[in-house]
């Protein structure tokens, strides 16, 4: 051995040149190799595609209103009152029957007490939680629009509605009738006719709603064609859901007060009593006039 090959081995031994690993290889000592390319993890493109921006979905065009608005079985959940005036605004009348029902149809009406319906015997308490506190008269329109507005939000037939409000009143506000002693704010005895010097006009507007009766109405009931009109259904669909427990008290042993006889709630509204002659007659008048179709005959406007 050389000298210069003794002086490398003496070298490599302290380990103090690089480059003496086995076999003489000139890869140097503790290099790290070069990291893995992942190819979950791949270069980005330096000219990605444009990505495409989604149109948005096409509006669904408004349901139309219904044809007419039809009555609605027991407990079956009733429109909101807003809901009715949107789907009456979309179907527009230009005519009105009642040009002097103007200033009552411009009129909104006003909430009700909590107890309108007089309970717990007489009636269901449902009738004031889920029907009298419906009731605000909130519409404003023509004197068949406020009919159907009523129509929609009480779940009864629209024509069943008209046909009623000709029997009640020729569809007039204004008419009032039935003499009696229990007399409202405005009527005191005697004012409505000096003939009569101590009893009062007791029936009031377009569906002749009784002072005596719905007092907690009052003054909407003479101010507003609406809640007028509000009130009245409002009763009907207390009778049809079978809320009116005090009908059972009055009721023929052969013909029950139950939900769901629209007949015996229409005679109801006009007799106050289930199915009685009263009550039976007045239903024949209004299918009279459904049948007619009152409303739409020539005669018929002022």
């Amino acid at each position: 051995m050389t000298t210069r090959q003794t002086v490398l081995v003496l070298f490599c031994t302290l380990g103090l040149l690089a480059g003496c690993g086995s076999g003489g290889s000139d890869e140097p000592r503790d290099q790290v190799p070069p990291p893995e390319e992942h190819p979950e993890n791949p270069p980005e493109d330096e000219n990605p595609p444009e990505e495409t921006p989604e149109e948005p979905p096409e509006a669904l065009p408004p349901s139309p209103p219904p044809k007419q608005f039809l009555t609605l079985p027991p407990a079956t959940a009733l429109p909101d009152g807003g809901i009715c005036v949107k789907a009456v605004g979309m179907q527009q009348y230009d005519h009105e029957h009642r040009p002097n029902n103007s200033l009552y149809n411009q009129q909104t009406g006003h909430r009700l007490p909590a107890e309108f319906f007089a309970t717990p015997y007489a009636n269901d308490p449902r009738a004031n939680t889920e029907l009298a506190s419906r009731v605000d008269g909130n519409f404003t329109g023509s004197t068949d629009e406020i009919l159907r507005w009523g129509a929609c939000k009480w779940g009864l037939d629209e024509d069943l509605v008209r046909a009623m409000a000709v029997k009640e009143s020729w569809w007039r506000q204004h008419l009032r009738n039935n003499w009696g002693r229990d007399c409202p704010p405005r009527h005191p005895p005697g004012q409505d006719d000096p003939r009569y010097p101590d009893q009062c006009l007791r029936d009031y507007g377009i569906f002749q709603v009784n002072y005596r009766y719905y007092a907690k109405a009052w003054p909407g009931i003479e101010d507003s064609t609406a809640m007028n009109v509000d009130t009245a259904l409002a009763v009907i669909r207390a009778c049809y859901e079978g809320y009116e427990l005090w009908l059972h008290d009055v009721a023929p042993a052969h013909q029950p007060y139950r939900a769901g006889d629209l007949d015996g709630c229409v005679g109801r509204y006009h007799s106050g009593r289930w199915h009685n002659a009263a009550a039976r007659e007045y239903v024949s008048s209004v299918k009279a006039y459904l049948d007619e179709r009152r409303w739409e005959q020539p005669y018929f406007d002022d």
